[in-house]
């Protein structure tokens, strides 16, 4: 199946970082994308083992322009004029990705798995940080897994184990400049590997009752990461960045529950929890700053881990109201009940004996009325 896709957007901004010490940024970039790809699947039963081994082959091809236009003004700080800077600047990307599933139904209720898979990444171009692109990210992975019923679909248990190998592997960093302004970058981090795995189980103990439970982990770091350095020395980094965004634990419990069904309508209450352990939301913070003695030195900022967090929201419903068309609900919900102040991306500007973060949304409540014809 062939796909088509083009993209074109315009930035405009001026911003004053750490004034008076950074000036006013002007910042002007057009990003264009036009992609094409193909596409196909297909899967084949073994009619000697009765079509209970299956084999599913998938195949892509993905073809990609990357272009933008660089306008960044000129900066005038207490320590000189950056001149204005213009480019223009493109990059093709190519690439073919598969996968291939042998799957096999040991039983009616019991199916087990193993996948590989090769996916692809675009690279591009960071728009804020002037002529700075990246190139695109490829990865390999490998799946083994079961799903399975039991009790007569009354319980769901579903679980995997799983391994990734990035190369050019794509991540966000920050660098920090003496004056104390953060740039945030999408660079090529190197090889990366990482293993983990998930377990899902729901079960139905009584009528119209679902509870679930989902638990899963993830481990490894980078192989390979970019190093820092000045004219002289270099800080090697491959085994002091570590991995964003994803925490190695993550806990979620949920309760779907009809709990009366009454001439005007049906009760529902749904509650869900989630618990995730310690993360980094920036894997590397560093820059090259001033010694002291009129030269430089490249410099490791301490990271700004996220806490742990467990947030918990809850809805109660009163669905399929009577009316004479349509259908009529009225819910009242709440979200992060126990009103956690959890934080959800920090950044460390040690030069300036600062450290920032944003947080997750407080506790917050409402009324839902929905009608549907």
């Amino acid at each position: 199946m062939p796909l088509q896709f083009g993209d074109e957007s315009k930035f405009d901004r001026r911003a004053n970082f750490s004034s008076p010490l950074a000036g006013v940024q002007a910042q002007k970039y057009e990003l264009n994308t036009a992609a094409r790809a193909a596409y196909t699947q297909g899967t084949y039963r073994f009619a000697s083992l009765s079509d209970r081994l299956a084999l599913t082959v998938g195949l892509r091809y993905t073809e990609e322009k990357k272009a933008i236009d660089y306008d960044f003004g000129a900066v005038l700080t207490p320590f000189g004029l950056s001149p204005a800077q213009m480019a223009n600047r493109n990059n093709h990307f190519y690439n073919f990705s598969y996968n291939a599933t042998v799957a096999y139904d040991v039983t009616d209720q019991l199916n087990a798995f193993v996948r590989y898979a090769t996916g692809y990444r675009s690279g591009g171009f960071n728009g804020e940080v002037f002529d700075n692109g990246f190139e695109e990210e490829l990865m390999k992975q490998l799946e083994v897994g079961v799903k399975s019923d039991w009790f007569q679909n009354r319980l769901r248990v579903n679980g995997s184990l799983y391994a990734y190998d990035y190369d050019d592997m794509q991540t966000s960093t920050v660098s920090i400049s003496p004056g104390g302004q953060a740039t945030t970058t999408i660079i090529n981090a190197g090889r990366a590997e990482r293993w983990g795995g998930e377990l899902e189980v729901s079960a139905a103990p009584i009528e119209n009752m679902v509870v679930s439970l989902g638990y899963s982990y993830i481990h490894g770091d980078f192989e390979e990461y970019p190093d820092t350095c000045d004219a002289n020395t270099c800080i090697e980094a491959d085994d002091l960045a570590k991995r964003s965004n994803s925490p190695s634990n993550k806990v979620n419990a949920s309760l779907d529950y009809t709990f009366a069904t009454t001439s005007i309508g049906a009760f529902n209450l749904f509650l869900d929890a989630t618990w995730q352990d310690q993360w980094n939301s920036i894997g590397f913070v560093s820059s090259v700053t001033s010694d002291g003695m009129g030269g430089e030195e490249p410099y490791q900022y301490d990271l700004s881990p996220m806490d742990e967090r467990l947030i918990v929201n809850g809805r109660l419903s009163l669905r399929d109201i009577p009316v004479k068309q349509g259908d009529l609900s009225v819910s009242l919900w709440a979200n992060n009940i126990t009103d956690d102040d959890y934080p959800t991306f920090g950044i460390n500007f040690q030069s300036l004996g600062l450290i920032t973060e944003q947080y997750g949304p407080p506790r917050t409540y409402g009324l839902d009325v929905r009608y549907r014809f």
